[in-house]
């Protein structure tokens, strides 16, 4: 059987992620058949610190009536200041207030668990969601996929979507299956070596700590390190500390860190300064969660092979800095959401082809700007470590300057963001300053478009050509960085 009719085509969805979560929430909402397979015996397991949250994101949840839910868990983020490590204040910025003007959504933190549990129950049928169903093969054939999982359990579907995080299961079974074909062994090869890793971070969540106030966010920079501090709702306490590591990692000898591991990174940075009165050992002796994980970064270039298709943390990786993790990920799910929908509607008969023709499109027309996203993560990474002399020039001497230009990045991911096609845009979104029909102009953003100006989606057709544009010019100045 080479094709199935649309009414029993079903997405097998590996990981009760939030990009997993996010994909059931859009295929449901569509009336597409989903199966989700988390490994872990509850979808809102403890095992990360908090998230950032931004209006590319969001707007994809409120799409699916979700931004409701979530909205009462958020603290708007207010000014951001930024430290040297004695303590000297480099600069104070608005730019999560100009975000929200401009395009309505705050930027704002909240527990990882939280979101998951959100969109959890936001699923119509809680049945098409398996916990304890760890995947340990999938077999892929002209007639759609099976998945084993290692209870002995089996599971048929039309296709599989690897949303299981940076240790992707099916990222694996989809190179194996692409280097058992003459055309795939070569990018299998390659995308291997996509991701490395050259940071760290331990992170947590403190409860409250006193001198550290709700919606203020504080980040000190050092050489080789840099911290990061926001406050959210009931003043909980979010935490990061990234580090450069001894050297550049690939994927296979990327380290694991232990509970020791992380205690000792910690010890060495309780005198480390946070803010005005507030050192890092108050705010870790109030942990109540914390993690040292190692930062991998990297855009594979096959995001599909056949029935297989791998999105967020699975197929790119960025670091925290930049705050768009999450909100790449919700953006892989809609976008892929939107592919499988206009495909299913548009085939009575679905065949190999169809599917392998549409995740291709999917994965190609997508991957740019995940690159470009992913780079600008690396890029303030770097920059905030001060990990050279030309960078450090520019974070010291230039950056304090830039608050406009950092906020015009944002609002370009913003706006050259995915939605779902196939539902509304939310209304409240126009309430912003800014939105996709507004002009960027060498002034900044904060025009309402007229019938005299072209809009943002005409004048700027793919907006990751400036944000790569704006990337690039940090990065020139970076001589050094190998």
């Amino acid at each position: 059987m080479d094709s199935e009719k649309r009414s029993s085509f079903k997405v097998l969805i590996a990981g009760g992620s939030i990009t997993g979560l996010t994909l059931a929430n859009a295929l449901a909402r569509a009336n597409v058949d989903f199966l989700v397979f988390e490994s872990h015996g509850r979808i809102d397991a403890s095992i990360g610190g908090a998230l950032t949250i931004v209006s590319n994101g969001q707007r994809i949840l409120d799409q699916m009536g979700i931004y409701d839910d979530i909205h009462p868990y958020l603290e708007p983020a207010g000014d951001v200041y930024t430290y040297l490590k004695d303590g000297r204040l480099l600069g104070k910025m608005d730019t999560p207030a100009v975000m929200r003007e401009r395009h309505y959504y705050p930027v704002a933190w909240l527990p990882r668990e939280q979101l998951l549990r959100i969109l959890y129950e936001k699923i119509p049928d809680k049945n098409k969601i398996l916990v304890n169903k760890k995947i340990k093969t999938v077999d892929h054939s002209d007639d759609g996929v099976v998945v084993h999982c290692e209870d002995g359990s089996e599971y048929a579907g039309s296709m599989i979507a690897g949303a299981d995080g940076v240790h992707s299961t099916i990222r694996e079974e989809m190179w194996r299956h692409m280097e058992q074909s003459k055309k795939g062994k070569s990018k299998a090869r390659k995308d291997r070596k996509a991701i490395t890793a050259e940071y760290a971070c331990i992170l947590g969540i403190s409860r409250p700590t006193e001198g550290l106030k709700p919606g203020e966010i504080h980040r000190t920079w050092g050489k080789g390190f840099t911290t990061f501090v926001n406050v959210g709702k009931e003043n909980q306490v979010f935490w990061f500390i990234f580090t450069k590591m001894d050297r550049k990692y690939q994927y296979t000898g990327i380290p694991k860190f232990s509970k020791e591991d992380l205690d000792a990174k910690a010890k060495s940075f309780l005198d480390t300064h946070l803010c005005p009165g507030v050192n890092f050992g108050s705010v870790y002796e109030n942990a109540i969660s914390s993690s040292y994980v190692p930062l991998q970064e990297g855009v594979c270039k096959s995001w599909s092979w056949g029935r297989f298709a791998c999105l967020g943390d699975a197929i790119h990786k960025t670091t925290p800095n930049i705050g768009q993790g999450a909100a790449l990920a919700i953006e892989d799910a809609a976008s892929l959401a939107n592919h499988i929908v206009e495909m299913v509607r548009k085939n009575s008969d679905i065949t190999s082809a169809d599917i392998n023709q549409s995740l291709t499109h999917w994965g190609t027309s997508l991957r740019p700007r995940a690159k470009a996203v992913c780079d600008g993560g690396a890029m303030f990474t770097r920059l905030e470590a001060l990990a050279n002399w030309p960078l450090k020039l520019v974070a010291l001497y230039v950056s304090p300057h830039l608050g406009g230009v950092f906020a015009d990045i944002v609002s370009i991911t913003h706006l050259g963001a995915p939605t779902l096609d196939f539902l509304p845009l939310p209304e409240r979104e126009e309430t912003g300053s800014v939105t996709d029909d507004s002009v960027i102009d060498e002034k900044g953003m904060d025009e309402k478009v007229t019938d005299e100006k072209v809009t943002s989606r005409k004048m700027m057709k793919k907006p990751e050509l400036k944000l790569r544009f704006y990337v690039r010019a940090f990065w020139a100045v970076n001589l050094r960085l190998k």
